[in-house]
């Protein structure tokens, strides 16, 4: 470990002690972490590929959840080994994440035992908490910047990205009605084939350091998204997009300009544009009035506005189901207030606002920070997280525990980096790695 002694006056020495920045590279914590993040989102990918090609039968249902539950035991003694391991992993995020679980359980046990509360709501939110706790911990300890992760990553995403320009049919991958033989019940939707690409998409892009190899990144993966019909992920990794190539860039300004004149220019040619295209959903996102999805989602809105105002502090826990069923919900962040109510609504604002304020202020004070990768990763999980939370997911949406667990992951090699003592001084010790 290196030293730097500054003499700031007679009476005062500081020390500044820098951890050596390849100590936590492949602990069996990260190695961990890294096999759960590859079996949960490629290999959710892959199986219900298999699945929609009978090439195997539906050994394990859905898969996301079976398998987090065989996972669970596991990461949960990685992460208590890792926070007793190392002092620095126990971050304020941590607290607050954890806390808003509990209140979660708290919600759902106060409404089961004393208001009947609708099983299925029980059930679906139950499972939520536990996908929250298994995603926040595989990205709190996983790391995508080494060298063979980074390269297993993108040997998956080339082949996810085969898959579903390969099995397309008439411009829409869609395994659930390309075959009627296949059980519609078991083969993942849409929706579910998106979000494991927009994840994979995310965790690959900030560690492209060429240019070109980005951008070519960029126009497979748009084009992949537009294929797989998911709007709300296309629309997300337009703005992963946006937010990154902004912050890599020397002159932002330029970069705003040309981004406006290329939107400009396709809304002025957007009639011969789209000539070009096939039909897909994802071309709905032009006329938001011609989605399918549309009116039935304008009405669980209004619903979750009329139960809020109704019940402004503790909303009404489950009330979505009774506008159409199970699977009808406030498709925005507002949902948290209605099952959550106010109380668990701010928590959740504060959980995701206050790290990307931290973020955002660290990449735009600091110009050799804004062209690390390290803050890229979690700045931009947070942003899509927040985007669609805003737009079309739930609170029980994944991607927050995966957001909130690549910012732990930051603030601890952060403070590893650079440890001040309350007095000002600068105090890092050696810490235990995870072995």
């Amino acid at each position: 470990m290196a030293a730097a002694v500054y003499m700031s006056s007679a009476s005062e020495v500081k020390f500044e002690m820098k951890a050596p920045a390849m100590r936590h590279l492949n602990t069996p914590a990260s190695k961990i972490a890294n096999w759960a993040f590859l079996m949960l989102f490629p290999g959710f990918f892959f199986y219900h590929t298999a699945l929609g090609l009978r090439v195997i039968p539906p050994l394990l249902g859905g898969f996301f959840s079976p398998v987090c539950i065989a996972m669970a035991p596991i990461l949960c003694a990685v992460y208590a080994i890792g926070l007793y391991r190392e002092k620095n992993a126990h971050t304020g995020v941590d607290q607050a994440f954890f806390g808003f679980l509990l209140y979660f359980v708290f919600i759902i046990a106060v409404n089961s035992v004393f208001f009947d509360a609708d099983e299925r709501v029980v059930t679906s939110h139950l499972v939520a908490i536990l996908h929250f706790i298994v995603v926040f911990i595989v990205f709190k300890f996983a790391r995508f910047d080494t060298g063979t992760m980074r390269a297993t990553v993108l040997l998956c995403w080339l082949t996810m990205t085969a898959l579903i320009f390969n099995l397309a049919n008439d411009g829409f991958f869609y395994l659930r009605e390309q075959d009627p033989g296949i059980d519609h019940e078991y083969v993942a939707t849409y929706q579910g084939f998106g979000r494991s690409y927009l994840v994979m998409f995310l965790v690959l892009i900030p560690f492209i350091k060429s240019i070109p190899a980005r951008l070519s990144v960029y126009l497979i993966a748009v084009a992949a998204l537009f294929v797989n019909g998911s709007r709300s992920d296309f629309a997300g990794a337009i703005l992963a997009i946006a937010v990154l190539e902004l912050l890599n860039a020397k002159h932002k300004l330029f970069v705003v300009v040309l981004a406006a004149s290329c939107i400009a220019f396709f809304n002025m040619q957007a009639a011969d544009t789209l000539g070009i295209f096939p039909e897909n959903r994802t071309l709905e996102l032009l006329d938001f009035s011609a989605a399918s999805s549309w009116e039935g989602r304008n009405v669980a809105f209004a619903h979750a506005i009329e139960t809020i105002v109704k019940s402004p502090w503790l909303g009404g826990y489950g009330s979505h189901f009774d506008i159409g069923g199970e699977g009808e919900y406030a498709h925005n962040i507002l949902s948290a207030w209605v099952d959550l109510g106010f109380i668990g609504f701010a928590w959740l604002v504060l959980l995701l606002t206050v790290p990307l304020c931290a973020l955002a202020k660290r990449l735009l004070s600091s110009g050799p920070t804004a062209r690390s990768a390290e803050p890229l990763l979690p700045l931009s999980l947070i942003v899509v997280t927040i985007f669609l939370l805003c737009t079309t997911k739930e609170f029980t949406y994944m991607l927050i525990g995966a957001a909130l667990g690549a910012y732990t992951q930051y603030q601890q090699r952060v403070r590893q980096a650079t440890c001040i003592s309350p007095t000002g001084y600068t105090t890092c010790r050696p810490t235990q790695s995870f072995s």
